[in-house]
């Protein structure tokens, strides 16, 4: 889902398009980035935009999602694929509001890479 073209699709729709592909591909890793619509961020940031957000993505992807603290970008693609928690989840969430599912974006989890070892 792209907001900057125009799309027929909602966020939830994606998400289950996200979760149907994690069911037949059971060693894949999905890293979904959510962020801001900058040119209507008086909009996005809202504590209930960003707790509706959430909500969706647990209801949708919740047993698919890597656990919540920073710790799932620092476990072995194995592990998460063991767990059956094979969905990063990262928002471009102001820091002034709560992260109830996935991680919070950062410039620094952004340059991270997975390996199946590390």
């Amino acid at each position: 889902l792209s907001h900057s073209a125009i799309c027929d699709i909602t966020l939830e729709q994606g998400l289950a398009e996200a979760s149907a592909f994690l069911v037949t591909h059971p060693t894949e890793v999905l890293v979904i980035l959510i962020t801001r619509d900058w040119d209507h961020r008086h909009y996005f940031d809202s504590p209930e935009h960003w707790a509706n957000v959430q909500q969706i993505v647990k209801k949708v992807l919740g047993p698919h999602v890597a656990q919540s603290e920073p710790e799932a970008l620092r476990s072995p693609l194995e592990k998460l694929c063991s767990l059956q928690r094979r969905a990063v989840i990262m928002l471009d969430i102001p820091k002034r509001f709560e992260v109830t599912v996935g991680v919070r974006k950062s410039d620094n989890n952004l340059k991270k890479s997975w390996k199946d070892s590390t």
